[in-house]
């Protein structure tokens, strides 16, 4: 078998190849005071995956789906950072960039657009619900595209989960909830994830890790959303764990602040070895 690339090197897949040229080109931007990179105007998505060093491969994979209100992708400290701190453990890690809701190129005009919609829920939920179709698919396809490249990469085929943050939260329940076989996450992680539809168990539900902060400005949308769900999983009699944060706020990812939240990651990593989905190594 071909060896695979260290944990710092990344191969990036379409996952729709032979689509028409982009509409726009993706944009790359920063928020005042911040340095971590955000993406935008997303059309062709792709599957971003860091294959671990083979000496510590586990043969687990997940996708993570960064968040950004449908409108961006928050893919440094929800994506990549993310990304890297699996593989150097083990953990094959493929950052999806999802497809997004359009945009002004004007980095002025799309920080005023998104400030208003994130002002308004009413307006941000539409637009959101009306986006969900394109996004779900991406979902499914990320999965099932890991797991048919599961011989390649050493991954054990019933071990390929779905990790999400804030809308891309909202991504992982939707695979969750519909999936066929190729695309069924074998776990599901939600970090602060916003869900605005009714929460339901899948036929075949998965083992589900769930994290926030209690002073997320986002309230019930997030919390009520967590706590939904493990309220739902747990009346199924399904694996499910909960971390709420007393602080933390909301879209911390990888960003340090010094609190117990900054811990979410490490905790997610103990709770797949409790899951046993790290056990065995690779396929032989």
């Amino acid at each position: 078998m071909n060896p695979l690339p260290p944990s710092h090197a990344a191969l990036e897949l379409a996952l729709w190849p032979g689509g028409s040229a982009p509409a726009r080109p993706e944009r790359t931007f920063t928020f005042p005071l911040e340095t971590a990179t955000s993406l935008r105007n997303v059309t062709h998505p792709t599957l971003r995956v860091f294959l671990p060093d083979p000496g510590v491969a586990t043969g687990t994979g997940v996708v993570i789906c960064p968040g950004g209100g449908h409108h961006m992708l928050s893919i440094d400290h929800e994506g990549y950072e993310v990304a890297r701190w699996l593989a150097e453990r083990g953990v094959a890690a493929g950052v999806l960039k999802y497809r997004l809701i359009e945009t002004s190129d004007n980095d002025e005009v799309f920080l005023g657009m998104l400030g208003q919609v994130l002002a308004t829920p009413e307006m941000l939920e539409r637009l959101a619900t009306e986006h969900t179709p394109v996004v779900t698919a991406d979902g499914q396809r990320a999965l099932a595209l890991m797991r048919e490249k599961a011989p390649t990469w050493n991954l054990r085929p019933d071990r390929i989960g779905i990790l999400g943050f804030s809308a891309g939260g909202h991504l992982a329940y939707r695979v969750a909830r519909h999936h066929d076989q190729a695309s069924r996450p074998d776990f599901v992680a939600s970090i602060y994830g916003a869900y605005w539809e009714d929460v339901q168990v899948a036929d075949d539900p998965a083992p589900l890790f769930l994290a926030f902060a209690n002073d997320d400005p986002l309230g019930a949308l997030v919390i009520g959303t967590s706590l939904a769900f493990y309220q739902a999983w747990t009346a199924a009699r399904q694996p499910v764990e909960l971390h709420a944060y007393t602080q933390g706020g909301h879209g911390f990812g990888m960003r340090p602040q010094h609190l117990p939240s900054d811990g979410w990651i490490n905790r997610f990593y103990e709770w797949l070895q409790a899951q046993r989905l790290l056990d065995g190594g690779p396929p032989a």
